[in-house]
């Protein structure tokens, strides 16, 4: 069929989307599809021509699909009404305006409702004199209205059927290019022969243009590249692009720098500048990908007449729409490299270029190319012939201030596509980070690319700084710190958390944390990686894991160390291996470099890589580059090479009484490696580090870094596991590991012998879902495994919180409260003299409670005045009562199943959306009620031992149950513990100690051991992508006959001497000191907020709460469980 216009009407409708701004909706008027939405309605117009275009793409008319196109080909002369109605469905009155387009055809008037799916109704000849379009439409309207009643009920909805703000129907028209399909009875034998032997040999240009190409002309006016400030180079291009000579034009510049841009622009203009004119008829720009030419051609000489069918329709074209005319269409290529590779094979040794060079050297078609230097000079060296056909235009990277006025335009185009701001602050940080990080990208296309990601990302809203930093570190995954002004290292803050990892090699932790700093503070060369590092030294001590190191601390991932063993490329085609050659060009580091430029690039071995790799890396470490076989520039400049080398150590070793003298040792590896390496190689080399051999007290230090990641395996992770090893049991594991010519691996053999199996054999018979403490001590120089299983506390079958008070019941509840403490009163104080003279504390309470009873007291009264008003002048407010709890959990049906609680995974998530579904109800009179009721219960529960003046001594013991953390939850119990029981008037002592994790403290005061022995058990702590943290609390009460210096000093120890004794045997498992290990509460704190869950009570709270949540918590811990008194 060749060339179709189409010319239909269009619906146009606005909506709200996603609660956003209104969109443009617009599809054809008698078809559903296809749809395009957008704010503008310029973009809205041209995303409905790219759909057309992309759903008739390589469509072939036929019996079975010419439906569709006809609708699109069907443009009556139509009216559009909307019209107002008003009606019943069922109970339910319907009135609104509804839209109708009507066309008369064939004597008879057709109306269409569009926004009822395209329904269609016609009127009788003989009635649509006579009977009215609005009655009409009611008619139909209330009948579909009662067909959705029926299916969805009275309820169904009606808005989205209405006439919207700005609806209207216009005319579209558009050209596509609709290919000859085979009918029924066109079958012959050929075609079956010709499916059979690789499918048809003719083929359609104008159809094979629309598969492997897209026509640039198609995106004017909103969807080209715009181009400002480069007015000589775009006139230079037009000129000879639409001028009638044909001649072959080639854009050379490097990446970034707008070639692109300057085609774009030179089309817009000539777009621009023949708008009135068909478009048909104007100079197309055909823009096509030399890889999908040959796609499916699988039969010797297929692809080259398909290739010779699109350059004859890109010649004819316009002479079949206007004869005469002087110019053809134009053809663009942006991959140069594939026009000399693309159609050779081993039959066949014909590519792109040499159907191209027929035309070009007849001037008979117009071909324009897009390349970098580096990738001509490959054209140049393979095909002189082809690239001496083009005349060159050289695109210079503009001035830096013409690329800041390019892209304060860009940025101006972009915010109104996208409807974003993007700040001035916000482009000032991209600019540094482009001149920091990317020094070998061009502008202005480097800062372009990342303005247009990321205000299609931030859509609708402001971008600021804190936006532009995060962006670029989920491109480049660098961790936030080095790019964030804001953020500050501490004095010798990278070197300690480096040495914590990184064990018994100082020089290398020097040069670690120097090169942080350096990136850091912006100071790296520019122009080459940001540092280059051979590792020296005998095998097992930590090469390799120094480049580990460097990749956490540098990047959110350690998967972003690229890593290459030389023993693999020793052979003479190692380096074709690595940058590929014209029949393989994607290399092994090239390509893994192209796609990951910020990464740690690991050389292992590097003297077993044949000479000729050596060779090749000097410009990657010289200059941080390098081309492939495709002729693209690799960057390096974003890399830290490191290089890995046993050069030496063999020498090391064989020098009896020198291991011991580290100068000796980094003079041999030093004359090693100079003899080994050419100087032009370890000239290019920033810092030689060299690395020592581990002593015994390095590997017990490693060998807790190495339990620690076998407690990131899969089996720990699913299980909840708290795993320890025992000092003596890891001194142990680092002896039976220790070698001192094998160095860490030796030790990590020994780990996953000794402890690894045997926890294997251990956790197969654990439930996977409840949380463990397993430890491993020594016993008689054996490992012996301990399993405590955390399993939560039952929780309390009787409601535990004090009752609920109404405002009704307020006045009642203080009154009895007040005989209660005037009762109370006179069983403890008719008789002074049972009580001692000097007995300060009986003083003490005695007051206490008399400054309750008048509170109580002045609160009654306020009462009785505030019922007295109301009964004479009616409604009035309630006398203000202080509120003193926080946001109210605080409930009589618990919003927790602690039943249920352990089997979620993500914990904190789970108890955060909890307490954000919990309302707030407590009023001010029910906070003070449970306000009085607390402080009457403690009054009560503390009075007579109070009064008597007797004490018990409790000791506390907060403990984390994971070795190296806890501390700071550890003081936040600490801080909770301590303020409730000085709350209470009691003395409380920090003791200090010399154990990690730990904190101990005695706690003096009436009846405190029966109170707090119920807090006896684990508290367990969830932290964000952490592994959970078990922290135990273990009280003890000092009888009375013993002394208190050497009861306190006995408890201090009371673990760590049943681990002493374990040890040498005198104790055993069953004597292990700690019984109590249920738990009792879960602690999920976070950076923003935080919840505490009692697992007894089934209640939840922030974990910043308030000393009298606190107050309630105990009480409800304390009384729920049926031993309290009260």
């Amino acid at each position: 069929m060749g060339s179709v216009t189409l010319e239909f009407p269009i619906f146009i409708q606005t909506k709200r989307v996603w609660q956003k701004a209104n969109y443009y909706c617009i599809r054809p008027l008698f078809l559903k599809a296809p749809l395009s939405e957008h704010p503008r309605y310029s973009k809205a117009i041209h995303g409905l021509n790219k759909e057309i275009r992309k759903k008739f793409r390589g469509f072939k008319s036929g019996r079975n699909n010419m439906n569709e196109l006809l609708w699109l080909m069907f443009l009556p002369d139509f009216h559009f009404v909307s019209q107002k109605l008003s009606f019943h469905v069922g109970q339910r009155y319907i009135s609104g305006s509804f839209t109708a387009v009507w066309f008369e055809m064939q004597g008879y008037r057709v109306v269409c409702l569009p926004a009822f799916d395209n329904y269609f109704f016609i009127l009788p000849k003989k009635e649509q004199e006579k009977v009215d379009l609005a009655s009409a439409m009611q008619t139909h309207i209330q009948k579909i209205f009662r067909e959705k009643r029926k299916k969805m009920g009275d309820n169904f909805p009606t808005q989205d059927y209405m006439t919207t703000k700005g609806e209207n129907v216009s005319v579209f028209k558009m050209t596509i290019y609709v290919g000859n399909g085979p009918f029924p009875f066109e079958s012959t034998m050929d075609s079956f022969f010709a499916a059979l032997f690789g499918g048809h040999t003719e083929f359609e240009g104008a159809w094979e243009i629309d598969r492997v190409g897209s026509d640039l002309n198609n995106l004017y006016p909103n969807d080209l590249l715009r181009c400002f400030y480069r007015d000589d180079y775009v006139t230079r291009l037009s000129q000879i692009i639409y001028s009638k000579e044909n001649t072959p034009v080639v854009l050379l510049g490097e990446r970034g720098v707008g070639k692109s841009s300057i085609i774009h622009e030179s089309i817009h203009r000539y777009m621009h500048k023949n708008n009135q004119y068909d478009i048909s008829r104007l100079v197309k720009v055909w823009h096509i990908d030399p890889t999908r030419i040959i796609a499916g051609m699988s039969v010797v000489g297929m692809w080259q007449k398909r290739f010779e069918a699109i350059l004859a329709y890109v010649k004819t074209r316009r002479k079949k729409v206007k004869k005469n005319v002087p110019k053809n269409d134009v053809v663009v290529f942006d991959n140069v490299i594939a026009l000399l590779r693309i159609g050779k094979s081993a039959q066949n040794n014909m590519c792109l270029s040499d159907v191209l060079k027929t035309h070009l050297e007849k001037r008979d078609l117009q071909v324009v190319l897009e390349t970098t230097p580096e990738k001509w000079k490959l054209v140049q060296e393979w095909d002189r012939r082809f690239s001496d056909l083009f005349q060159v235009i050289r695109i210079e990277e503009p001035a830096f201030v013409d690329s800041t006025k390019m892209i304060l335009k860009q940025r101006a185009v972009v915010e109104k596509e996208h409807n974003v701001e993007i700040t001035h602050e916000a482009l000032s940080a991209i600019f540094h980070l482009q001149r920091t990080y990317l020094r070998l990208e061009k502008l202005p296309g480097s800062v372009s690319k990342f303005l247009h990601r990321i205000a299609v990302k931030y859509k609708n809203k402001v971008v600021d700084i804190e936006q532009v930093h995060r962006e670029f570190s989920l491109i480049s995954h660098m961790d936030l710190h080095f790019f964030d002004k804001k953020s500050r290292f501490h004095k010798n803050e990278v070197r300690e958390k480096i040495s914590t990892t990184l064990i018994g090699q100082s020089q290398a932790v020097d040069a670690i944390t120097n090169l942080i700093h350096l990136i850091k503070s912006g100071l790296c060369d520019p122009e080459k990686p940001f540092a280059t590092f051979l590792f020296i030294g005998p095998t097992g001590v930590g090469k390799t894991e120094a480049a580990k190191v460097l990749t956490r601390y540098l990047f959110t991932s350690e998967d972003k160390i690229v890593r290459f063993d030389m023993n693999e490329f020793v052979d003479g085609g190692a380096v074709s291996r690595l940058i590929g050659d014209i029949q393989n060009p994607q290399g092994l580091l090239t390509t893994r470099i192209l796609h990951q430029p910020f990464c740690v690039l690991l050389f292992d071995e590097i003297e077993k890589a044949h000479p000729n790799i050596h060779d090749l890396l000097l410009q990657v470490l010289g200059e941080g580059r390098l081309s492939d076989a495709l002729g693209r520039t690799i960057d390096f400049t974003k890399t830290v090479i490191i290089m890995t080398s046993n050069i030496g150590a063999q020498r090391v070793g064989q020098q009896v009484g020198f291991h011991d003298h580290p100068q000796r040792d980094q003079h041999v590896y030093t004359k090693e490696v100079e003899n080994f390496f050419r100087p032009e190689f370890l000239n290019r080399i920033d810092e030689i580090v060299t690395f020592r051999k581990l002593s015994l007290e390095h590997l017990i230090k490693i060998a807790r870094l190495q339990i620690n990641n076998l407690l990131e395996r899969d089996g720990f992770l699913r299980r909840t596991v708290i795993f320890n090893v025992s000092e003596k049991a890891l001194q142990q594991v680092a002896h039976k590991g220790f070698d001192p010519d094998l160095g860490a691996r030796a030790l990590k053999r020994s780990i996953e012998k000794d402890l690894t199996f045997m926890v294997a054999e251990e956790l197969v018979g654990v439930a996977s879902t409840t949380p463990i403490i397993f430890d491993i001590f020594l016993h008689k120089n054996q490992f012996v495994p301990h399993i405590v299983a955390l399993e939560k506390i039952k929780p309390f079958s009787q409601k535990c919180l004090p009752p609920r008070i109404t405002e009704n019941d307020l006045l009642p509840f203080l009154q009895d409260m007040k005989r209660k403490t005037d009762s109370l009163m006179d069983d403890y104080f008719d008789n002074d003299e049972h009580y001692e003279k000097d007995n300060w504390s009986y003083y003490l309470f005695k007051d206490k409670l008399q400054d309750f009873r008048n509170t109580v007291e002045s609160d009654i009264w306020s009462m009785h005045d505030y019922e007295s008003v109301k009964n004479l002048q009616g409604s009035v407010n309630a006398p203000p009562l202080k509120k003193t709890f926080c946001k109210s959990w605080y409930s009589y049906e618990p919003y927790l199943n602690p039943n249920e609680i352990l089997a979620h995974d993500d914990m904190i998530s789970y108890l955060d959306e909890l307490y954000g579904n919990i309302p707030e109800f407590v009023t001010d009179n029910e906070a003070k009620s449970v306000e009085y009721f607390l402080k009457f219960a403690y009054i009560q529960f503390f009075g007579i031992e109070t009064a008597m003046g007797n004490k018990d001594m409790v000791h506390f013991h907060l403990s984390s149950c994971v070795e190296g953390r806890g501390l700071q939850n550890i003081e936040y119990l600490q801080h909770c513990y301590i303020n409730f029981i000085k709350s209470l008037d009691m003395n409380v002592e920090i003791l200090t100690h010399d154990k990690p994790n730990e904190i101990i403290f005695v706690g003096e005061g009436p009846r405190l051991w029966d109170f707090f022995r119920s807090e006896m058990g684990i508290h367990m702590f969830y932290l964000p992508h952490q592994p959970p943290i078990p922290i135990r609390l273990h009280l003890t009460k000092k009888p009375k006959r013993h002394k208190r210096d050497s009861w306190i000093k006995k408890q201090n120890n009371c673990y760590h001497n049943w681990l002493l004794q374990l040890e040498t045997g005198t104790k055993t498992l069953a004597d292990y000191p700690y019984k109590n290990n249920e738990i009792l509460r879960i602690y999920c704190p976070s950076t923003d907020d935080g919840t505490v869950t009692d697992l007894r009570t089934g209640l939840i709270n922030k974990i910043d709460m308030s000393l009298q949540d606190w107050q309630l918590i105990f009480f409800a811990n304390k009384f729920g469980s049926g031993d309290g008194d009260i």
